[in-house]
């Protein structure tokens, strides 16, 4: 009778470390970072950036990663925004970046 309470409650402390690890990753997932500014050179083209977009990324990322060693692994948005639109691109897992749909630009914030 012991035996089976104790395997219950494994189980179930189990479960519950699964849930909460699931619920951690997920909220990862959504982490959007950015913007970041590209006065001239950025193209902010989508769904494949442009290499001085993709310069501008990976420069981001490379500083982010040290923060959150998992973070690229994650799907993490990143936001590129030059003077006409932005772009929120992500992170595949074969490391390229792919952008989504392009929003234009009203005003242009102070970085």
């Amino acid at each position: 009778m012991d035996l089976a309470r104790t395997h219950w409650k494994r189980t179930l402390l189990l479960v519950l470390i699964a849930l909460l690890f699931g619920s951690v990753l997920k909220r990862l997932q959504r982490i959007e970072h950015g913007p970041f500014f590209c006065e001239s050179a950025c193209q902010v083209a989508t769904p494949w950036p442009d290499p001085a977009t993709v310069a501008l990324l990976e420069d981001h990322r490379i500083r982010l990663d040290r923060l959150k060693p998992l973070h690229p692994l994650l799907g993490s948005r990143y936001l590129v925004c030059n003077s006409v639109a932005c772009v929120a691109y992500h992170l595949t897992l074969e490391g390229e970046f792919v952008g989504e749909q392009s929003r234009q630009r009203e005003t242009w914030p102070v970085p």
